[in-house]
């Protein structure tokens, strides 16, 4: 096993960061060689292994580009890009064979087992530019999955924070999409309502009597008599708020009963004494 790294030290740390590496599988060793010297300005590690060493290798250590000859002793280039494949999954292969390969070369690309391919005799400078090329393909993908990891993570963050929210507020909340669909509920309204958690997201704003049409960022607050599932009607007060996506927050809770008016005394009315009746 040949080996060319890049020195150590901090410039060359930074440099390893933003360049790819590669694995170079051939039987001839000292054509490898010379070809790891003229790969070592555009990748960060350049290993060249013999077909033999290849799968342990390749299988312990992801690499960018891995360069394999399809004919030769040891694992042919075509099963050990497919090997490649299945383990990292995102390692970028280039298979060198002869014209006489053609058919299996075919094969290996209907498969998707080999990204690109080459004959031999080889090109160098061609062969050079491919290999780059395949490097920075590969790291562009990688930046792109990376950026899709943080949106995807970032998101959750961000839902579980929403969901925590909306569970410890205070007073019954729900929160409906523009369209008047349920999208979040706290245990508060759930036990007022009478719903299992898992129901309300099938409900709408009108199934449960809590009209959010009109809905801006000035609340409004009314007075309404709502049905709980079991069927018990309930007095409440409701108060809705338009979100800027063009959903509503509505809280509710129980209106307070009405004071009733004070009791009066029936005032006996005078009568005016008549003719013929005594006077007090």
């Amino acid at each position: 096993m040949i080996r060319k790294d890049e020195p150590s030290g901090a410039r060359g740390e930074v440099v390893r960061l933003v360049r790819p590496n590669i694995l170079i599988v051939d039987y001839n060793q000292e054509a490898s060689a010379h070809l790891a010297q003229l790969l070592r300005r555009d990748f960060s590690e350049v290993v060249v292994v013999t077909p033999q060493e290849a799968l342990e290798v390749a299988l312990e250590k992801e690499f960018a580009v891995v360069l394999a000859i399809q004919r030769g002793p040891g694992i042919g280039g075509m099963k050990l890009l497919a090997r490649v494949r299945r383990r990292w999954g995102r390692s970028r292969g280039l298979l060198v064979a002869g014209y006489a390969d053609a058919e299996s070369l075919a094969e290996a690309i209907s498969s998707r087992e080999g990204s690109e391919y080459l004959f031999m005799p080889w090109d160098e400078q061609e062969l050079v530019r491919v290999l780059r090329d395949t490097g920075r393909q590969y790291l562009v993908r990688r930046a792109q999955r990376s950026a899709r990891e943080h949106a995807i993570n970032a998101l959750r963050s961000s839902e579980r924070l929403y969901r925590t929210m909306v569970e410890l507020a205070p007073e019954a909340m729900l929160l409906f999409d523009r369209a008047g669909h349920c999208l979040e509920a706290n245990s508060l309204a759930c036990d007022l309502l009478g719903y299992a958690r898992d129901d309300l997201p099938r409900l709408t704003a009108a199934d449960l009597h809590l009209s959010t049409d009109g809905a801006s960022s000035e609340p409004t607050h009314s007075v309404r008599s709502v049905r709980r599932q079991d069927g018990l009607e309930l007095r409440l007060e409701v108060s809705v708020r338009g979100l800027p996506d063009g959903g509503a927050c509505v809280i509710v809770r129980e209106a307070s009963a009405p004071a009733a008016a004070p009791e009066t005394q029936p005032v006996a009315s005078r009568r005016e004494p008549g003719p013929g009746t005594p006077g007090p």
